[in-house]
């Protein structure tokens, strides 16, 4: 039987499957230590290297997303009572609210949370060099090393639910298992709480256009991914229905361009790098077109290079509220 897709970090990882390691303690800012832990051995090796190559470049693809601006969008549902500064939705927060990162990556977001005045912050993931970059770069986050599913609040070290579960390119890689997690991660959050989820709806397939019909193979290609490995190019479309599944009340839906992923027009240097080194990364695309994937990949390249790019694809922001009492 196939193992389970376990989501390691955000973005584009090397393949989609990993085998999944024992949980990390929280770092020495948590209060909650664990009882026990196996102790945490670091050794240099080539994946080791890969893997820092991929923290760096997470760190500065953060800079493309509108992060602030979703932020925004997801804290005006929560009205102005909880709000300090006459309601504006980037002002610190009255009282104490706890936020849950899920799949956090270098922690960009969560430490955009923690400034915005969310009280505890606790960022998750999988990948322990995601992990190391995110501790020495944000104070104030508790970062968790854990599967993304099988969470509690004590392995969260939180007191009490969480006011805000954020998630961004994460689901993707859980395929038919969103439903689950999602219900999971609901279960997590007190009546009212918000369960927010950003993902893609389109990767490579999206671009136009492509030589020699580069579009369809690579959309054969992230079917061929859905199918094998469970993760979904597509994840966005799907994640309102899945929170409807499980139980939660879809209050926004919206779509966002973004300077990497979802634009018109030629790239940037800088973006042209970013997605050259995607596709080093991946171990998928090599797989499934072989010696054909060099000129795939120049003929992608430069579809993103002409000035006549155009694409479908944009990333998707899906918030829903657990159902109770409170909505505020």
């Amino acid at each position: 039987m196939r193992t389970p897709p376990v989501v390691l970090a955000q973005r584009h990882r090397a393949l989609i499957c990993y085998t999944p390691t024992p949980p990390r303690p929280p770092c020495s800012r948590s209060r909650h230590p664990p009882p026990s832990a196996p102790p945490r051995r670091r050794m240099s090796t080539s994946k080791d290297s890969a893997e820092e190559a991929t923290a760096t470049q997470r760190r500065a693809q953060a800079t493309w997303r509108q992060w602030p601006t979703m932020l925004d969008a997801v804290v005006a549902l929560r009205g102005e009572a909880d709000l300090d500064g006459g309601g504006c939705p980037g002002a610190p927060f009255s009282a104490p609210l706890a936020a849950v990162d899920m799949g956090c990556g270098t922690g960009e977001v969560a430490a955009l949370l923690r400034a915005r005045g969310w009280d505890p912050v606790v960022g998750v993931d999988g990948d322990p060099a995601m992990l190391d970059a995110a501790e020495a770069a944000h104070t104030g986050v508790r970062f968790v090393r854990h599967d993304l599913r099988g969470l509690s609040l004590a392995a969260l070290g939180l007191e009490r639910p969480a006011d805000l579960i954020w998630s961004s390119f994460a689901v993707q890689y859980f395929g038919a298992e969103m439903e689950p997690l999602l219900r999971s991660w609901a279960s997590l959050l007190r009546p009212g709480g918000l369960l927010a989820v950003v993902e893609t709806d389109g990767l490579f397939s999206c671009h136009e256009p492509q030589a020699d019909g580069g579009a369809e193979e690579f959309r054969r290609m992230e079917r061929a991914l859905a199918e094998g490995h469970g993760y979904d190019a597509f994840a966005g479309r799907a994640v309102a229905d899945a929170m409807r599944s499980a139980g939660l009340e879809v209050v926004l839906q919206s779509d966002w361009t973004d300077a990497e992923l979802a634009f018109d027009g030629p790239a940037s240097p800088e973006v042209l790098e970013a997605w050259r080194g995607r596709l080093e990364r991946m171990k998928f695309p090599a797989e499934y077109f072989g010696d054909a994937l060099p000129a795939r990949a120049a003929a992608f390249l430069e579809c993103l290079r002409s000035p006549e790019h155009r694409t479908s694809s944009r990333l998707k922001l899906v918030v829903g509220r657990r159902r109770g009492a409170s909505k505020a």
